[in-house]
């Protein structure tokens, strides 16, 4: 429960400052439209932290804690990207990395969803009327 009203509070800060990324740091103006968004993205790590610690409660399996850590940090960044893209104007190389990162989004979810199917089919058990067996098949 604390993993999660932290991870919350964390997500909170970092999305707050990657809308506003001078609130914390005297960040230099720059007149480069792709490292003014840069410096809103920047805070995407912070948020896909704190997502994914209210999201991802225990370690184990470690392969799947990765995938989530990916899965919510790079959404972050995305979310993150979407909101300098709006405040700063976008350029190309801008929504290349965006088509990247949704990209990779797509995978990610893609596993986290076959993994949590497959282990409740794991736990719900065989499919199927339990009183029929292979003998009263017809056989083809």
């Amino acid at each position: 429960m604390i993993l999660r009203v932290v991870g919350g509070l964390l997500a909170l800060a970092g999305f707050v400052l990657a809308f506003e990324p001078r609130l914390l740091m005297d960040l230099p103006v720059v007149d480069d439209r792709f490292e003014a968004v840069e410096q809103h993205v920047r805070w995407g790590l912070l948020s896909g932290v704190g997502l994914l610690l209210v999201f991802r409660t225990r370690l184990k399996p470690w392969g799947e804690t990765l995938a989530h850590a990916a899965l919510w940090i790079v959404l972050a960044y995305l979310i993150a990207r979407f909101m300098g893209i709006a405040i700063e104007g976008g350029s190309d190389r801008q929504w290349m990395w965006v088509v990247v990162e949704a990209a990779l989004l797509v995978p990610l979810g893609g596993f986290l969803v076959w993994r949590e199917r497959r282990e409740a089919a794991r736990l719900s058990g065989p499919r199927g009327d339990e009183s029929s067996t292979s003998s009263d098949r017809p056989r083809s």
